[in-house]
């Protein structure tokens, strides 16, 4: 790969791999230490409090330069927007009782728990982007037996999850397999492939959250 084509990648110009970076001043370090600091001690500071924290110490700087150290030092404050959503539960499917609360797995493959979780990505072309993760767990060795990746959470997900825990670990009929409501574990698909597998099916109730895997 050329360097035109790391570049194009990384979002960097090409002139920036030949300039020889000039040595931070002792205030530029004292600048870089005391946003470090502040970052630390209180995390909820954005740029601006975080400015005038500088400026409480007598030195020098501005917002844009804040936000150029904290960037580098990975002490930018995330976003304060809620978590996705990934349990559609307002559908009129079957919903299956809670075998699982009161059971206790006694060995590997009597009880498997599964979720959808999202994970942000950090790139910097995909910052504020998303893919799912559907995961298997078996209860009683805590492993993961199957997971999925994608770009959505239609049944699709969770369902290659399932087919690859199921290929490779083919548990004994009467096995429990325990989610929360969501469509895609209630679909016809997720459900004839558990029956098929000789699977009790288990899910938690509608708002308790604690009841999931």
């Amino acid at each position: 790969m050329s360097t035109r084509d790391l570049c194009q990648l990384s979002g960097l110009a090409r002139a920036g791999l030949y300039r020889k970076p000039k040595p931070d001043s002792e205030h530029a370090r004292r600048v870089r230490q005391v946003i470090v600091n502040a970052a630390l001690e209180h995390p909820a500071y954005g740029t601006r409090r975080t400015t005038h924290q500088l400026r409480r110490q007598k030195l020098t700087g501005n917002r844009k330069g804040v936000q150029r150290v904290m960037r580098e030092e990975n002490r930018l404050r995330r976003s304060r927007r809620g978590p996705r959503q990934t349990t559609d539960s307002t559908h009129e499917l079957r919903r299956d009782p809670n075998l699982a609360r009161e059971f206790r797995p006694t060995a590997p493959n009597q009880l498997w728990g599964s979720d959808i979780s999202y994970v942000r990505l950090r790139y910097v072309r995909l910052r504020n982007h998303f893919v799912y993760v559907a995961v298997v767990l078996d209860v009683f060795s805590r492993r993961v037996v199957g997971w999925a990746v994608g770009p959505n959470m239609k049944t699709e997900l969770p369902l290659a999850a399932l087919t690859e825990a199921l290929s490779s670990r083919c548990p004994a009929p009467g096995w429990m397999h325990h989610c929360d409501q969501g469509s895609q574990y209630a679909s016809e698909a997720s459900v004839a492939t558990l029956r098929q597998a000789g699977a009790k099916i288990s899910m938690s109730r509608k708002g308790r959250p604690q009841g999931n895997a």
